[in-house]
C-alpha cells in the first residue's frame, strides 16, 4: 500500500490515528507545557511547512480534526491555558492540537517530507506486525520469540502485582485518589513530599498546575484526570479535587519532566 493512500483514504486513517508513537520516531514533536497540546505553529514548524498551510488544512477538514481533538479555545478557557503554559499573548483565540490531531494532520498533508515520513513508517510498522514466516526456520524463530515476549509479559503482570494491590489500597470507593495517597504514590519522585508540601509543588509557578484552591485550571482534557467534588460546608460550598488513574499518569510525566527522573520511578513511597 502507497502511503498516499492514508491522504485519500478518511476509513484508513481512523484505523491509524491511534498510533501516534510514530509521531516521535519519525522527528521529535515539541509539546506545550502542559504536555498535552501544540500550537498552529508548533505543527508548522514540526512538518516544515508554513503556518498558512496548517491553517488551509484545518479549515478544509475541520469535522475530521474536531473529530480527533483539534480545539480553539477562547474566554476564560483560553485565560486558564494561558496561566498553565505561561503564554502572554493578547490573543483573544488559540487553536490547540494534540498528538492524535496531530498524526491526523500527517495522514493529510500531501506537501511535506515529514509527513510523507509519518506515513511511510504507519505502514511499515503495520506490515511488519502482519508479516507471515516464508519457510520452517523463520516459523520457528517467530514462536520462539512469542514464546519469550508472553514469559517478559508474565513477568512484568506478577511484578506489577503487588503494586496495583498497593494502589487499590489508596482508591476511594469511587475510584479516584486524594492528594495524601497522591502525595505517597509520588514520594518516592518527589523526594519525600507529604501532602501539603506536594499542593504547594503543584500550585508553584514551575508546574501551575493547581489554582489556590488545589482545584485545576479548567482546560478541557484535564477533565479526565480530576474530579472536582462540591463540598458544603455550613452556608460555603468548597471543591474538594480527587485524581483519576489517568490522572496519576499525567502527573507522574509532569513529575518526571520537573525533577529530571527517569520514568520508572512510579512507585509508591512507604509501600514499595
Amino acid at each position: 500500500m502507497n502511503e498516499l493512500a492514508l491522504t485519500e483514504s478518511s476509513a484508513l486513517r481512523r484505523e491509524y490515528v491511534d498510533r501516534t508513537d510514530a509521531l516521535d520516531k519519525v522527528k521529535f514533536l515539541r509539546m506545550m507545557p502542559d504536555d498535552l497540546h501544540v500550537t498552529t505553529e508548533m505543527v508548522a514548524a514540526y512538518f516544515e511547512v508554513g503556518v498558512k498551510t496548517i491553517e488551509s488544512l484545518a479549515l478544509d477538514h475541520r469535522e475530521e480534526l474536531e473529530g480527533n481533538e483539534h480545539r480553539v479555545i477562547s474566554g476564560d478557557e483560553l485565560t486558564s491555558f494561558k496561566k498553565v503554559c505561561g503564554i502572554h499573548s493578547r490573543a483573544r483565540s488559540l487553536a490547540l492540537f494534540t498528538r492524535r490531531t496531530v498524526l491526523n494532520v500527517g495522514m493529510l498533508l500531501r506537501d511535506s517530507k515529514v509527513a510523507k515520513d509519518v506515513r511511510t513508517y504507519l505502514l511499515n510498522a503495520e506490515r511488519q506486525q502482519i508479516a507471515i514466516p516464508q519457510d520452517y526456520p523463520s516459523a520457528l524463530r517467530a514462536l520462539a520469540d512469542e514464546v519469550d515476549a508472553r514469559k517478559v509479559a508474565e513477568q512484568q503482570r506478577d511484578a506489577l502485582k503487588p503494586l496495583a494491590e498497593a494502589y487499590a489500597d489508596l482508591m476511594e470507593a469511587d475510584g479516584t485518589f486524594d492528594w495524601a495517597a497522591v502525595a505517597q504514590i509520588f514520594s518516592r519522585i518527589t523526594g519525600g513530599l507529604g501532602r501539603n508540601n506536594f499542593l504547594d509543588l503543584l500550585r508553584s509557578d514551575d508546574l501551575k498546575i493547581l489554582k489556590a484552591n488545589n482545584t485545576p485550571y479548567q482546560v478541557k482534557p484535564l477533565d479526565r484526570y480530576f474530579k472536582v467534588i462540591p463540598t458544603k460546608a455550613g452556608n460555603d460550598s468548597t471543591p474538594t479535587t480527587r485524581v483519576t488513574p489517568e490522572g496519576l499518569d499525567w502527573l507522574r510525566k509532569r513529575l518526571v519532566k520537573h525533577f529530571n527522573h527517569q520514568s520508572a520511578l512510579f512507585v509508591i513511597g512507604e509501600i514499595a
